[in-house]
């Protein structure tokens, strides 16, 4: 397993090593976001959230966090707990509602 050198998450933050694909599960937990950042994949500094209501009490909200790595880029939506939190306030990512998030402008010079 390859460690990447960055400001990526410790060993010790990670309890069970996740590996997570959009093609076999639709969200993520903050287990597998853990082994992402460890695994070198960055977090970016703007995050973009969702907030879903249950019986008008219950809040679930679910992170869209958009990390990068060597050129390849992925869009893991994982599910809010207090350590997703906490690392958000940690990492003083600008947490978004869904779809405001303001498009990156492309580099027009030739």
């Amino acid at each position: 397993m390859p460690h990447y050198a960055s400001d990526a998450i410790g060993i010790e933050d990670i309890i069970t090593y996740r590996h997570w694909d959009a093609h076999s599960e639709h969200y993520a937990g903050g287990d597998s976001l853990a082994t992402a950042l460890y695994l070198g994949w960055t977090l970016p500094e703007t995050v973009e959230m969702a907030e879903y209501w249950y019986a008008g009490t219950r809040r679930v909200a679910v992170y869209h966090v958009s990390l990068e790595r060597d050129g390849s880029s992925m869009v893991m939506p994982v599910i809010g707990n207090p350590f997703i939190e906490r690392l958000m306030t940690e990492r003083q990512c600008k947490v978004v509602p869904l779809g405001e998030r303001q498009p990156v402008e492309a580099d027009t010079r030739v």
